[in-house]
């Protein structure tokens, strides 16, 4: 019973689930990275064709919803979209159980923040919590038993959300804070969360998206 339990711990740890003994599934987050990778596929080609017509990249958005949902074979917008006047999109795979928020901003880097060596970039597009719990804790993907989510925090750097960072494209990252499109992230060093930094002006959204999270001052940037 002893080694039956440390293998199905590990399993679960891992991502592979109940029947990782048996055969392993992908970690919770590889399917997700798929979605967003032929997100970010697409975008790039887009950008490419839209730089050779105008004189800046700062004049350039990233596309639509619409035009992002017609071109990304996994992903169509969601029936309900109610973050839409706040300017977030809600996005629903067609293979799995998974949501994602976007948010069509300027392609012109956040210069800003570049004097900062911890800056790791603006979140364009990100996966949307799957549970809350406890009450004002958000989880990305599905739950785990309690002793494997201890672990998870001490040891790997907390659950990761799979993002589209400005700065460095496709990753799936830990981060103190639920992410959503327009959150800063800040480096914290190794095995620590990164750090999820909020614009004043985003709180209504993150009000609206995560409206338990408990948000510090110190997240919020002027």
């Amino acid at each position: 019973m002893v080694a039956v339990t440390i293998e199905v711990g590990t399993s679960l740890i891992r991502g592979y689930g109940f029947v990782g003994t048996i055969g392993r599934m992908s970690q919770p987050y590889n399917k997700p990275a798929d979605d967003l990778r032929a997100v970010i596929k697409y975008c790039d080609d887009y950008y490419a064709e839209k730089i050779k017509h105008v004189s800046s990249s700062d004049e350039i958005r990233w596309p639509e919803p619409n035009e992002i949902a017609a071109h990304a074979t996994t992903l169509l917008l969601a029936t309900e979209q109610p973050y839409k006047k706040l300017g977030i999109s809600l996005f629903q795979c067609t293979s799995h159980n998974c949501q994602y928020l976007y948010a069509p901003t300027s392609t012109k880097e956040h210069d800003v923040y570049w004097n900062d060596p911890n800056y790791l970039g603006v979140v364009v597009m990100c996966t949307l919590a799957r549970w809350e719990g406890p009450p004002g804790v958000y989880h990305p993907y599905r739950k785990y038993p309690k002793f494997v989510r201890k672990h998870i925090e001490a040891d790997l750097g907390g659950e990761r959300w799979t993002c589209w960072i400005s700065t460095t494209g496709l990753t799936a990252v830990g981060t103190d804070l639920a992410p959503v499109p327009g959150a800063i992230l800040f480096d914290a060093g190794s095995y620590s969360p990164r750090k999820c930094r909020y614009e004043k002006k985003m709180l209504p959204a993150i009000k609206a998206i995560y409206p338990n999270l408990k948000v510090p001052d110190d997240a919020i940037i002027e």
